[in-house]
């Protein structure tokens, strides 16, 4: 079983709400935000284990704050699963430069994140 702390940013609540019961089956205890900037706020009062990102929210683009994070030293030992409708070749590429878990939200998304998430958390 798996075990650790999960923050989930992302405005799709539904797709959040699902994610997070998953995980919690799994083990793991979650958080979960609509935007980065609520993910802002998470990040400094708790480190997560595990950074679930969307690109779209309101006000600010989950790349540029997964670029933001990878850059900080405070940040740079948490993985990020980067969850997303975005398949633009731009989208690929710059998380596979940021070393960002890319994912696609499709009807296979939890077959894809349960075993990332097996992959980037500690076992129990």
């Amino acid at each position: 079983m798996t075990a650790g702390r999960i923050l989930i940013a992302d405005d799709d609540q539904a797709l959040a709400r699902a994610i997070a019961i998953r995980c919690w089956e799994m083990g793991c205890e979650t958080d979960m935000v609509r935007d980065g900037q609520g993910a802002r706020g998470v990040l400094a009062r708790e480190l997560p284990d595990l950074l679930i990102l969307d690109v779209d929210m309101p006000g600010e683009d989950g790349l540029k704050l997964a670029e933001e994070l990878v850059a900080d030293q405070r940040y740079a030992e948490m993985p990020v699963i980067l969850l997303t409708g975005s398949a633009t070749p731009h989208t690929i590429a710059r998380s596979e430069r940021l070393g960002l878990h890319y994912v696609w939200k499709g009807l296979e998304t939890w077959r894809e994140l349960e075993p990332l998430i097996n992959r980037l958390l500690p076992a129990d």
